[in-house]
């Protein structure tokens, strides 16, 4: 259920894109300053959109009060950060979601160190290697020698990464123009006039954004699933990207039957029972180490 409110949103989220960049070329920009009403006076707002993106990518992201009236949103910020597709909470953890779902091994901690640049400016974060492209980021646990991990990307998720950097560009452009700090880190959220890193994302209380919303949505639920509105609100309710990581070991375990296979996803260095037992519910665990007993007997 909640790949499927996932991948609907990743969906919205490249659309609304693809509809934003249309805008600006269509779109009439608002002068800064217009002291009487004219035939060259623009209008902005929710039935003047497009003259609302393109205003918006002109001028950029502004540390001003009145933006949002400027943009005719008065008084509705959330809409207008809707509209012009800015990163939020929510759309981060729609993205990173779909991350750890096709590579578990990606801790929280590892989002959480993941830099697009090094210190030096160059691009570290997301880059091609030997014909592939990788992730690279840091877990802090597995030692100085091993600390960084290259997370090797497939078709879909290479879309994911690229998309996130697109998504959190004008955030990161703006806090490099300011000389403020953060702007390497991959994970910034934003609104018209400011921009925010987020260092902990799986600390941020994402539950009073609009994700756990959208993962009780009716119009959001996949009907060949077979769940109901109370399921929606229960998973709601236990959602963080570490529970999807831990749900994904179980999964993989469901299919494998092999704890050496969750210990190779989840990127741990050799198969530890009592780590795993922190993935792997113990009634599960017992029940196929009493079949295979029986199995060797047999």
């Amino acid at each position: 259920h909640i790949k499927h409110v996932c991948q609907l949103k990743f969906k919205e989220l490249i659309e609304r894109e693809a509809r934003n960049q249309e805008y600006v070329k269509i779109g009439s920009v608002k002068p800064e300053y217009v002291k009487h009403k004219s035939a060259y006076f623009v209008f902005c707002g929710m039935d003047e959109l497009e003259n609302t993106i393109a205003t918006f990518f002109h001028y950029g992201i502004q540390g001003r009060t009145e933006y949002a009236k400027f943009l005719g949103f008065n008084g509705n910020t959330p809409q207008l950060i809707k509209e012009l597709n800015l990163p939020t909470k929510s759309t981060l953890h729609v993205l990173l979601t779909l991350l750890i779902m096709e590579h578990p091994l990606i801790t929280p901690s590892w989002i959480d160190k993941w830099c697009l640049f090094d210190k030096n400016g160059n691009q570290t974060g997301y880059k091609e290697m030997n014909g592939q492209y990788v992730a690279v980021s840091y877990k802090s646990r597995k030692g100085t020698n091993d600390a960084q991990q290259t997370v090797i990307l497939n078709e879909f998720s290479k879309s994911v990464v690229e998309f996130l950097i697109q998504h959190t560009q004008m955030a990161r452009d703006y806090l490099k123009n300011q000389g403020g700090k953060g702007w390497r880190k991959m994970m910034l959220t934003a609104t018209p006039i400011s921009v925010l890193p987020i260092h902990y994302i799986h600390n941020s209380k994402i539950h009073n954004t609009e994700f756990p919303d959208w993962l009780r949505a009716p119009k959001l639920m996949d009907e060949n699933l077979n769940i109901t509105p109370l399921d929606a609100i229960e998973i709601a309710e236990i959602y963080s990207l570490r529970s999807v990581r831990r749900h994904r070991g179980f999964q993989i375990y469901l299919e494998s039957q092999s704890m050496d296979a969750v210990a190779e996803a989840l990127g741990h260095k050799s198969k530890d029972p009592k780590l795993l037992a922190s993935y792997l519910p113990k009634p599960l665990m017992d029940f196929f180490n009493a079949r295979w007993v029986r199995q060797f007997q047999n």
